[in-house]
């Protein structure tokens, strides 16, 4: 997408976002994917077929999600101790939802992570209390700002519908950044990479196919 010197109207920018088209100026996320000049289109399912990008994911996201993830508090003299009994220690340590374990959880959240630049969820509470949370796929997930400079997410659910999401009920850890704020897409910046690789397969697949004749 070419970048722009300024925000698109408001006109405009509701058209883009009720096409699914997002500046990221004003706002980002969506199905990010990203073309390379073999003209391969790039996206998180044509990556992952990639063996290289298939074995580094899988590694990274399902080591990190083995990993023990606790709560602790700060005790008096500097010292700390577990604070498992909370509610929040037991939801992202045991079972962030009622149907998805912990490490299936975590290990979606990082792949999430290093594809498309940033893991989300939804909290979820009953009353004024968290019980849990439900994980985002960011390539459903879009923001933008308003016009106080507050971010508003939509996410497009499993049967197509847009739905809306405070900013307070997401929960976000960004990946790679030069903003501080949302990760960068893998996927987008490495679109080059992963397209001439998709085609060096294709190729070859071809060439194969076609018993070694041109």
């Amino acid at each position: 997408m070419e970048k722009r010197d300024a925000k698109p109207g408001k006109l405009k920018t509701a058209i883009l976002n009720w096409l699914g088209v997002y500046d990221w100026l004003s706002g980002g996320g969506g199905n990010v994917s990203g073309s390379s000049d073999t003209g391969v289109t790039v996206t998180t399912e044509t990556s992952l077929t990639l063996a290289a990008v298939w074995a580094c994911n899988r590694l990274i996201s399902q080591t990190i999600s083995t990993l023990p993830i606790d709560i602790y508090e700060r005790m008096p003299d500097g010292s700390r101790k577990s604070a498992s009994e909370l509610r929040t220690a037991k939801i992202i340590h045991s079972s962030p939802n009622a149907e998805t374990m912990s490490s299936v959880f975590w290990e979606a959240f990082v792949c999430n992570i290093l594809l498309q630049g940033n893991g989300f969820a939804e909290k979820l509470y009953m009353g004024n209390v968290l019980v849990g949370l439900d994980l985002l796929q960011s390539e459903r997930l879009t923001w933008q700002t308003d016009i106080n400079g507050d971010y508003q997410f939509t996410y497009i659910t499993n049967n197509g519908t847009r739905r809306i999401i405070p900013a307070d009920k997401i929960f976000h850890v960004p990946g790679f950044t030069t903003t501080g704020k949302f990760g960068m897409s893998v996927i987008r910046y490495g679109a080059q990479v992963f397209g001439s690789a998709l085609a060096a397969n294709s190729a070859a697949n071809s060439t194969f196919k076609n018993g070694l004749a041109p």
